[in-house]
């Protein structure tokens, strides 16, 4: 599927190929999959909306070091994420 021309994805961006679009804070985003649309549900429940105004870098795609569940390696995702048993 072709990129979207000039469109990029809210919280990668990487270019977006398919319409993965959802409404934050009142705005239509897009995404260029799934999994960053549901990073960034995740980064607005924990109530961390500043990351998008404050970041000076973007994240790096699943795949790299760590694999694609390195995120778990992470305690404060870990700890939001899971529940601990005794």
């Amino acid at each position: 599927m072709q990129a979207q021309v000039g469109l990029v994805c809210y919280h990668c961006a990487n270019p977006v190929s398919s319409l993965s679009r959802a409404e934050m804070d009142g705005v239509d985003r897009a995404f260029c999959c799934r999994g960053c649309l549901e990073a960034c549900r995740m980064i607005y429940a924990l109530g961390e909306r500043s990351y998008y105004e404050t970041r000076e870098s973007f994240p790096e795609r699943p795949g790299g070091e760590g694999g694609p569940d390195a995120a778990y390696d992470i305690d404060t995702i870990f700890d939001a994420l899971v529940e601990r048993l005794p």
